[in-house]
């Protein structure tokens, strides 16, 4: 059999050979319904016939607003076999940033979900230039002034009913597809500025496919709980893997309620970012602080035994027998139970999106998760690197895929070159040219390093490294992602550019802080008042200046402001992937952030 060159040839090959099984999972009054993989293949091309119908021609641009739900992979399936080009866009964007975005590259049709995001659509409608035709995956009522809306359900009726008037024109498209053929335009979240529009080809997604899928040895037997965003590109890929391979897609309900789905779905694969585990292991911690004393105890030796025998065998170590045997007894009365809250059956977790913590992925491994984090960006299509299972080093992000090819520049920042690399950003040949250098080396903006085996390691950004008034340069993620290991805290920046030294923005874990309030008698105060009560800023001084000990001095936090309230993507303070938006949490706090410095100056 010819290996599939483009998205089109894989997804077809793996309907044809895996037809029968289960594709696509989603939760409704009723419970699970699964669409097969040849109910998969049939809806995905009755949608491509009703586009090639509607006018959509080989390399138009068809959006994407919507949440995970099987419509949304049927729909790019179907924009691909059609020939289009597949823009997702986040669902939680305003109308304005969603306009912005379907004005830029010029969409014709927009496929969405709900009546709600038909709201937002229509409070921009004048806004839009290209938007000829809108799509609703629920049943919406159609009205007569609207005569270029469809129900997603009308829009596969019709395809049905096209099947002999199209089928060839169908069939010629999908021939006419290369790697080089241009499959979707991401537009790139940031931190900072407006949105870039980043061009994918088949034949970079298709690299990365082919470069995971042996690595992290996916196969059809494996199944998978989607939650996050398919309008980013590492969940997208990993679903474009997983069909590769016909394993079986859970979508769950919400973010909310993922901890409820993992238990209910019990999936052997999770695609994550570092935020979701940070939770579940202060949801651990909580729970077992709350438990008797005899419980908190036998937790506590488990953990210490864990830790003993995980760093031990990611060192390559031999286990003492007693190790051994104390670790067999941990698993069975504690580290068993931890797993049974996520489903009992996870092999893999593949995190991404911004770094893992070295002591989160640890804590994992010692309760029998193994993390693999990796590393990419959006115009990476996006794995550049990833760890191998079994051979996992936390701290890094594992060697480069096949293929794939990283050095260093001068001021550290990693460049890479390979297959996976995008054709630029659209309609924008200074951009392109400031990222893609005449070599094809592409600059990613962050600054690693290689560990003895040649593993990278990811430092930071290159714009975010805090320039100190002082001339020293201080990396904030890696202390933010130490402050954040404490079961106090929730959330952290730092901030100190172009100032004297280090200060930082927290925010408190609510359940410990009040678990501590009550402790403490303090449970009656309002929460602002509990917030700068002293001992509550004593306790986290301490845990802050304990955190610290082992950076640096110029790098340890001076001063803090404890936040009344989390960093939200509501307010553009955290990017679809959650992560920090520093400048404009920076503006939003700029108060506070001035307060710390107003007062007597410290040492750095």
């Amino acid at each position: 059999m010819t290996a599939a060159v483009t998205l089109t040839q894989s997804f077809l090959a793996t309907v044809a050979r895996h037809g029968e099984r289960p594709a696509l999972s989603v939760r409704g009054p009723a419970g699970w319904t699964t669409l097969t993989y040849a109910g998969y293949g049939a809806q995905a091309r009755h949608v491509a016939l009703a586009l090639v119908e509607l006018g959509i021609g080989v390399g138009d641009r068809v959006a994407l607003l919507a949440e995970n739900r099987p419509e949304w992979v049927v729909s790019d399936q179907a924009i691909l076999m059609a020939g289009a080009v597949t823009v997702p866009l986040y669902p939680t964007l305003t109308g304005a940033q969603s306009a912005h975005i379907l004005n830029d590259c010029g969409a014709r049709l927009v496929i969405l979900s709900s009546e709600a995001q038909l709201a937002k659509l229509r409070a921009v409608r004048p806004l839009l230039h290209h938007v000829e035709h809108v799509v609703v995956m629920d049943e919406v009522e159609q009205r007569p002034e609207h005569p270029h809306l469809y129900r997603f359900s009308d829009l596969s009726d019709l395809g049905t009913r096209l099947s002999e008037a199209h089928a060839t024109e169908l069939e010629r498209r999908i021939g006419l597809q290369s790697p080089g053929t241009l499959a979707t335009m991401i537009y790139t979240s940031g931190t900072t500025g407006d949105p870039k529009g980043a061009m994918l080809t088949h034949g970079n997604l298709m690299s990365n496919v082919q470069g995971v899928v042996p690595v992290i040895g996916i196969g059809p037997t494996d199944e998978a709980l989607s939650f996050l965003p398919l309008s980013h590109v590492l969940e997208r890929t990993a679903t474009f893997s997983l069909v590769s391979v016909g394993a079986h897609i859970y979508f769950a309900r919400s973010v909310e309620t993922v901890g409820e789905d993992l238990v209910e779905v019990r999936p052997t694969l999770l695609t994550s970012v570092p935020r979701l585990f940070e939770k579940i292991r202060g949801r651990i911690l909580d729970k077992v602080a709350a438990d008797p004393l005899p419980r908190r105890v036998v937790f506590d030796w488990a953990c210490r035994v864990g830790d003993s025998y995980t760093r031990a065998r990611l060192d390559g170590r031999p286990r003492p027998f007693d190790l051994a045997f104390k670790q067999q007894l941990a698993d069975t009365f504690v580290f068993s139970q931890i797993r049974a809250r996520t489903g009992g059956r996870l092999r893999l977790c593949l995190s991404g999106g911004a770094p893992l913590a070295e002591d989160l992925g640890r804590f994992f491994a010692m309760v029998g998760i193994e993390i693999i984090e990796g590393y990419g960006l959006t115009e990476t299509s996006p794995v550049v690197a990833v760890n191998r299972p079994g051979q996992v080093r936390y701290g890094t992000v594992g060697h480069p895929l096949a293929g794939v090819e990283v050095r260093l520049a001068d001021d550290g920042e990693l460049l890479v070159r390979g297959p996976n690399v995008m054709k630029g950003y659209f309609n924008q040949p200074e951009a392109t040219a400031a990222a893609i250098d005449p070599d094809g080396w592409f600059h990613t903006g962050d600054v690693a390093e290689f560990d003895p085996d040649g593993r990278i390691r990811i430092v930071d950004r290159k714009k975010e490294i805090i320039v100190m008034s002082n001339g020293k340069n201080v990396a904030p993620q890696p202390i933010e992602n130490a402050l954040k290991a404490s079961r106090l805290i929730d959330q952290v920046m730092l901030v100190g550019d172009r100032r004297p030294y280090i200060t930082a923005l927290v925010v408190p874990q609510g359940e410990a802080l009040r678990a501590f309030a009550a402790e403490q008698k303090l449970e009656d105060l309002a929460p602002e008042q509990l917030l700068v009560h002293p001992q509550v800023q004593a306790l986290y001084a301490h845990e802050i200046d304990t955190t610290c000990r082992t950076f640096a001095r110029f790098e340890q936090v001076k001063r803090f402001r404890l936040l009344p309230r989390p960093f939200d993507g509501a307010l553009d303070e955290l990017t679809p992937t959650l992560k920090l938006k520093r400048r404009v949490i920076a503006n939003h706090f700029s108060g506070e952030i001035e307060a710390l410095y107003a007062a007597e100056p410290v040492s750095a």
